[in-house]
């Protein structure tokens, strides 16, 4: 049973980085993006970041259902 559920919320999960990808409005690449090589990264991050919350909130509700 344990090993269903973990397929099951790791399918959940997925599912919900997808629909993050796709609802999260990507900037950009300014001239700083260029110039500062760290800036970059800093974006990156910072996506990685807000895909990771809005997943956690997307999926709340179905973890508890399941």
């Amino acid at each position: 049973m344990d090993k269903k559920y973990k397929a099951v919320l790791s399918a959940e999960e997925s599912f919900a980085r997808k629909v993050a990808l796709g609802v999260i409005v990507k900037t950009p690449l300014t001239t700083w993006h260029y110039l500062i090589p760290g800036m970059f990264m800093f974006d990156f991050l910072k996506r990685n970041r807000e895909i990771r919350q809005y997943s956690e909130h997307f999926i709340y509700p179905r973890r508890d259902a399941i």
